[in-house]
């Protein structure tokens, strides 16, 4: 500090000060760089996606913990671990049932599926996604000519289509049809979930009287059942 306080000159003032920070260690600090924020990835991976993977990632951990530190940001996916054989099968099986609720069967499932869900990077390992589907066993070497030359998607406009899917879908959800509320279509299956507001109403009694699930001896009951509030 000698030098600081013996120069009179504005000049010589500078030189000093400057002298003085580079002996203090302060000369050419700069302030700490922001923290680089990550890229919103263009197609983001569906979130079961996500769970699946990682838990493939991490067996010891449960799926609800997963997903709970994954939307408070706290665990992300990382890419050097997808090439783990049990991480890429996650991700199709996992996939294929999340195509599934929107009423796409593996045989309806594109290349561009795959593209728009953040998993291109699955068509560019196995080649395409027939091979991706074919490698977990959703697909066989017969359904090769339905994958390619896919049909496009039926609708529930066919009465035929509707009590099929309404079939499928008690089947999966078990127990007793007239127990049956609409509600319980909304988050499972949210296309037949709108299927029976737009064509029944809204009432599940009528979609499962038209599919033969359940018969006039159950309106009453399954109506009561199903008013708003209950």
């Amino acid at each position: 500090m000698r030098n600081l306080a013996f120069a009179t000159h504005p000049q010589e003032m500078d030189v000093a000060i400057r002298r003085a920070k580079t002996r203090l260690g302060l000369l050419g600090q700069e302030p700490c760089a922001k923290p680089k924020e990550a890229k919103e990835r263009k197609w983001p991976i569906p979130e079961p996606v996500q769970v699946a993977m990682l838990k493939a990632m991490h067996p010891e951990m449960e799926g609800t913990r997963i997903k709970r530190l994954l939307r408070d940001g706290r665990m992300r996916l990382p890419q050097k671990k997808y090439h783990l054989e049990e991480v890429r099968r996650a991700a199709i099986l996992s996939f294929a049932e999340y195509m599934g609720r929107i009423g796409k069967t593996p045989t309806e499932i594109g290349d561009d599926d795959f593209c728009r869900n953040g998993l291109g990077w699955l068509v560019n390992r196995y080649g395409s996604s027939f091979k991706a589907l074919k490698s977990v066993g959703l697909l066989s070497e017969k359904d090769r000519h339905a994958h390619r030359f896919k049909k496009k998607p039926w609708t529930f406009s066919n009465r035929e289509n509707r009590i099929k899917e309404l079939r499928e879908v008690q089947k999966k959800l078990g127990g007793e049809p007239r127990e049956r509320r609409t509600r319980d279509f909304k988050e499972p299956f949210p296309k037949v979930y709108d299927m029976v507001i737009n064509y029944y109403h809204g009432s599940v009694f009528e979609a499962y009287f038209d599919a033969g699930l359940v018969s006039e001896k159950d309106e009453e009951y399954m109506r009561a059942r199903n008013k708003p509030g209950k």
